[in-house]
């Protein structure tokens, strides 16, 4: 800090010249608002430290400072690991060498005594004046494969190398690409495959063995809480990177909290960019920016086809559902650091929606067919996709233009020797060359109107249209007949920056468990959860399936949603090893590695008690085939009472039983007939002809009782197991809290 200090009262540094404030409109050309400028000294992180020098001239006035804070404070820099790097469109000082062309002209160019490079690492970025340099993809992914191999020798149940493969090996490759953009697709569907092939088949990249699919990787991503396995859907984590970053920008428009916090200075020079691709666009237009149909061009990302850093930032958000009002009080999730805290920013002028932006407001909801250009029902309710009307209306900012708009090119229709004045005043709403194009050749203000002025404004709410007009009215009969544009006055940029706030405030993503996020609290996790909602789908049909083998009747929502919260809270309830938990979640996704499931092609095999599985072959081995009946048979002769198959599949505890002690029970049930139906394979395998069904029946039968004598032996009384008796089938409660295996007598 003091170095800092120091160097600001020597103007070391660089200034940046444009707005700090949020602004809804300006006129184009009017240049920027008199304003304080952005004045950056350092970066500063830890160890890491940039300082912004004007041009070459300063290098050598820095190093006199900095020798003159050694003597001061004994800190002195290391000339050896300092480079300098240029930015911008600056060109060498005088007398200075040539830009090196080649590697090791690089290395003896010097300013100064400090080498000149042409790219440079800070806080593992790269950064170049010519762009951002690719990181070597083939490493980072041969990194994370390497990374994968140690976990596959852990022996760790799926969900444990699921969470490893989120954890170890792909932190580079993440934190790469949140600043240099989606890997290449090659890549990335290798370490995809890589991931599926170490989660679901328990081998390390390079294994030469091979074993049957069993959970496809499309479906391993998620937390098990949910279904899923632990992995990390890389795809759709980088891009919840990104919407965070464009969600800091809109949250920018909100009142700070606290009011003299600094603004990060990437966020001033971001909303300049965006201003710079578009008169109109603020960063509120953010929230529905990148979402147009495939026939419409986006104006907002194809502003910037030089800079793929603003054309990821600003399509960013287009990755999660479009933002909707939020109707009920948010949810309070973890709130990620620098978040502000989200408010409401309330208007209390009807007259203030005069000044409320029509560009990209999630606030203005449109019919999914109206207007000249029809859009899907899938499309963005933007006004900004609108095909054309980014040209025709390219001064049209708010809704107050509109009206202005209506009011005079209704005048020249009824008018038609209108003067120069009210000409003027068309002219500086459409802009020149839309104003000569569409009403000078057309030759009809009232076509316009109807053909381009009115379905711009339909969508837009009546009470703010009303608004808007009767203050329009005012400024007219006040003698201010052309409109007053935010940013000409501070009042005027005042209520500009309040309705920005308004509208950032009013919206928020509908979350799929319920509950809605702000934009200021919007996080990576939830980010990448709103981002798979196709994965939830796909998890919930099969569960539907699974619950149809179970009755043989095609399943409720009712039953879908009571069997998915089942498994959450055995997840979150059942402390046990999760290799104990692994049956049961690949068998709801049909996920077993047996031929005939519905993820292998090919038509079932014969089992090994000499029967053809059926066209769910998992029925067969977890239900119908002696090795599962035998397993069943123990568990009913416990129970002292017939037992169904939806008391085993879909964890339905039976009258007597505890429901806790019942969850133990079904996953030491599923995983036993497993490790019977591959005892017997095995023993296939080794030419065991002879009693081959009877052995695995006897071990799957040893295995279930063995699983439940594991758990006793591991844990005193879990909570919510005091009121389970002593006596209580399979596991009991003593006195002391110790828990009992209870094995019925032969």
């Amino acid at each position: 800090r003091a170095l800092v200090c120091w160097l600001q009262s020597r103007d070391v540094g660089i200034r940046l010249a444009f707005e700090h404030a949020p602004v809804t409109a300006r006129r184009p050309g009017s240049g920027p608002p008199d304003a304080p400028e952005l004045f950056l000294t350092a970066s500063l992180f830890a160890d890491d430290s940039k300082v912004f020098l004007e041009s070459d001239d300063q290098v050598q006035p820095f190093l006199d400072l900095m020798d003159t804070f050694a003597l001061a404070s004994g800190q002195r820099l290391n000339r050896s690991k300092s480079e300098l790097l240029r930015v911008g469109a600056l060109q060498p000082a005088a007398g200075a060498a040539a830009a090196p062309s080649t590697p090791s002209q690089e290395q003896q160019q010097q300013l100064a005594g400090l080498r000149v490079v042409s790219s440079t690492t800070a806080l593992g970025v790269t950064f170049a004046n010519t762009g951002t340099p690719q990181p070597d993809w083939g490493a980072l992914v041969g990194a994370a494969c390497s990374a994968y191999a140690r976990l596959a020798a852990t022996g760790l149940s799926a969900f444990g190398l699921g969470f490893g493969s989120a954890a170890y090996g792909v932190s580079k490759l993440l934190y790469a690409a949140e600043f240099s953009g989606m890997p290449p697709a090659a890549e990335l569907d290798r370490l995809q495959r890589c991931t599926a092939k170490l989660v679901d088949r328990h081998l390390a990249p390079t294994a030469r063995q091979r074993r049957m699919t069993g959970v496809p990787g499309r479906l391993l991503p998620g937390s098990p809480a949910g279904g899923g396995f632990g992995v990390l859907p890389l795809e759709q984590h980088i891009r919840a990177r990104w919407a965070c970053w464009a969600a800091r920008l809109v949250a920018s428009v909100l009142p700070q909290q606290p009011p003299q916090r600094p603004v990060p200075a990437w966020i001033p020079v971001a909303r300049w960019l965006l201003r710079s691709g578009h008169s109109c666009f603020t960063p509120v237009a953010l929230l529905t920016a990148g979402r147009g149909s495939p026939a419409i061009n986006n104006p907002l990302s194809a502003s910037y086809p030089d800079c793929p850093l603003m054309q990821r930032l600003v399509t960013a958000l287009a990755c999660l559902p479009i933002p909707s009002r939020m109707e009920q009080q948010p949810q309070q999730p973890g709130q990620p650091h620098g978040a502000q805290q989200p408010q409401v920013v309330q208007v209390q002028d009807a007259s203030a929606f005069y000044w409320m932006p029509i560009w990209g407001n999630p606030l203005i909801q449109r019919s999914a067919h109206s207007g000249p250009h029809a859009l899907g029902q899938d499309d963005c309710p933007s006004l900004e996709y609108w095909a054309g009307m980014t040209e025709f209306a390219s001064h049209l900012h708010t809704v107050g233009d509109l009206a202005h708009a209506d009011r005079w090119l209704t005048q020249m229709h009824f008018a038609r020797q209108c003067g120069e004045q009210c000409r003027t005043a068309v002219r500086d709403l459409c802009g020149g060359a839309a104003y000569q194009r569409v009403i000078h050749d057309a030759g009809s203000p009232q076509l316009v109107r109807n053909n381009w002025l009115l379905p711009l404004a339909q969508p837009v709410p009546n009470a703010w249209l009303l608004a808007a007009r009767a203050h329009a009215n005012i400024l007219a009969r006040d003698g201010a007949p052309s409109p007053r544009w935010p940013g000409d006055d501070a009042a005027a940029a005042n209520i500009s920056d309040m309705l920005l706030g308004h509208v950032v405030s009013q919206v928020g993503w509908k979350l799929p468990a319920g509950g809605c996020v702000p934009v200021a609290r919007l996080t990576v996790k939830l980010a990448t959860v709103l981002q798979m909602g196709d994965l939830y789908s796909a998890r919930r049909r099969l569960y539907a399936a699974y619950i149809q083998d179970v009755h043989g009747l095609p399943a409720s929502q009712e039953q879908v949603d009571d069997f998915a919260g089942k498994l959450k809270l055995v997840w979150r309830t059942v402390r046990w090893e999760n290799h104990q938990k692994e049956v049961l979640w690949r068998l709801a996704l049909d996920g077993v590695p047996i031929h005939g499931n519905s993820h292998v092609h090919g038509a079932p095999q014969l089992c090994a008690c000499g029967a053809l599985p059926g066209p769910s072959p998992r029925v067969h081995h977890f239900w119908s085939c002696p090795i599962a009946e035998a397993v069943v048979s123990e568990i009913a002769h416990a129970c002292d009472a017939q037992l169904a198959r939806e008391r085993l599949w879909l964890l339905d505890c039976p009258a007597g039983m505890h429901q806790p002690v019942w969850f133990v029970v079904c996953l030491a049930a599923l995983s036993a007939m497993e490790h019977g139906r591959r005892r017997a394979k095995g023993l296939l395998a080794a030419g065991a002809g002879a009693h081959v069904v009877l052995k695995a029946s006897t071990s799957a039968v040893a295995d279930f009782w063995g699983r439940l004598g594991d758990f006793v032996a591991q844990h005193d009384a879990p909570r919510g197991w005091e009121a389970v008796p002593a006596n209580h089938p399979f596991i009991g409660v003593t006195g002391d809290g110790r828990l009992l295996l209870n094995r019925p007598a032969v």
